[in-house]
């Protein structure tokens, strides 16, 4: 990501400089820096707005995947620890999911 950063940076300031500087000669060059500060900050606020885009996506996504976490571990605790099983082992299965469950989402 910060390669392409940079050298999206670096064609938004060339691109900013091309529209400023329409002719320049080796010993007069006139480098318009609030322009090429501007095309960058543009660029850093396009780059601003997709993280912020996409962190909402994966705060959603993670309500979501916390919810289905959740959702199982409640059908663990209520019915398959009561299924029928030799020598009560479901309610043993049960249990160490429980625990694996719940030692995993205090990470």
């Amino acid at each position: 990501m910060a390669d392409d950063y940079r050298e999206r940076c670096a064609d938004a300031a060339m691109k900013a400089w091309g529209e400023q500087a329409t002719m320049l000669c080796d010993h007069s060059q006139i480098i318009p820096i609030g322009a090429v500060v501007d095309a960058v900050l543009t660029v850093r606020d396009q780059d601003t707005e997709t993280l912020r885009s996409e962190n909402e996506d994966l705060r959603k996504r993670l309500g979501a995947a916390e919810a289905n976490v959740a959702r199982i571990r409640t059908y663990i605790d209520e019915k398959f620890r009561f299924w029928c099983s030799p020598f009560g082992v479901a309610a043993q299965y049960a249990n160490d999911l429980i625990s694996f469950i719940d030692r995993e989402t205090r990470r």
